[in-house]
């Protein structure tokens, strides 16, 4: 089994891809108090209703970088789109929080 998360270094490599689709599943208050990665495809507050369902939609093909504030949230989520039939999910080790530690920056809103 592969792993499921990448620490800041590779998580920045696969955002290069013009492939990868890249998810920021924290509040729009997170959002809007830490900022958020450059290259951010999609933003999916996991709190909200229909969340899971948005996810659903998504093409099962496609290769999908996911992150929050600590890793919580996405992992749950990994769990989820992978038992959805998701091909390639992984997310940022740490978080936004250890993005930021690693030495990279974050956009403010």
């Amino acid at each position: 089994m592969t792993t499921q998360s990448l620490n800041p270094e590779d998580f920045q490599n696969e955002i290069c891809d013009d492939a990868t689709i890249l998810i920021d599943v924290r509040t729009p208050e997170e959002k809007g108090k830490f900022g958020y990665i450059q290259g951010t495809d999609l933003f999916l507050d996991m709190h909200n209703d229909g969340f899971f369902e948005d996810i659903l939609k998504l093409d099962r093909k496609k290769k999908y970088l996911t992150y929050c504030w600590h890793a919580n949230r996405t992992g749950y989520l990994i769990n989820f789109m992978k038992n959805a039939g998701f091909e390639y999910v992984k997310d940022l080790s740490g978080g936004t929080e250890n993005w930021e530690k690693t030495g990279f920056q974050l956009i403010k809103a």
